[in-house]
Parts: structure tokens; sequence; C-alpha cells
């Protein structure tokens, strides 16, 4: 994925599934950029990324804000409506 918007887009998708599904989606997003090269720009080692993502992963709050960050998104959060969705 090679634009932020692209990015937000994808991982919007997949925001009120199942967690699970979440670390699926980051995990591609990993892969498109090369776990590599985005470990270091979050200033972690490639197996910690590998790791937060892997099925037993529990990626820390910290580390979630560093892949949006590396990848030129920032977690946000935006109001439902009553029936759950959300509107942006």
């Amino acid at each position: 994925m090679d634009s932020p918007e692209l990015v937000a887009a994808f991982i919007e998708e997949f925001l009120d599934d199942d967690p699970e599904m979440l670390k699926l989606a980051l995990k591609e997003v990993a892969q498109s950029v090369e776990f590599e090269k985005l470990a270091d720009q979050m200033g972690i080692k490639r197996q910690t990324l590998y790791t937060m993502l892997s099925k037993k992963g529990n990626p820390t709050l910290k580390n979630l804000n560093r892949l949006a960050s590396a990848v030129g998104c920032r977690l946000s959060f935006v109001p439902a409506t009553k029936d759950g969705s959300v509107h942006a």
C-alpha cells in the first residue's frame, strides 16, 4: 500500500471486526511495506514486529501508535451512532 490514505481505508474496514482480523490486516500492511523497514521506522526489532502481529501477539497501544505513525497514519476515535455504526 503506497499511501497513508490507502492504508487508513484498508484498516478502517477491519476496526469493527474481531481483533484477530485487525491484526491480520495490520500484518498485511506491514508486509506491503517490508517488515524490516517498518520495524526500523517504528524503532523496534523486526522480530518484535513479527511477534506483535502473530496469532499469539498482543500489540501494546504504544506499538500500535508507532505502527500507525510509520505508515503515515494516526490512531483516532470517532463518534458512533446509536446503532453502533461510525460516522467520520
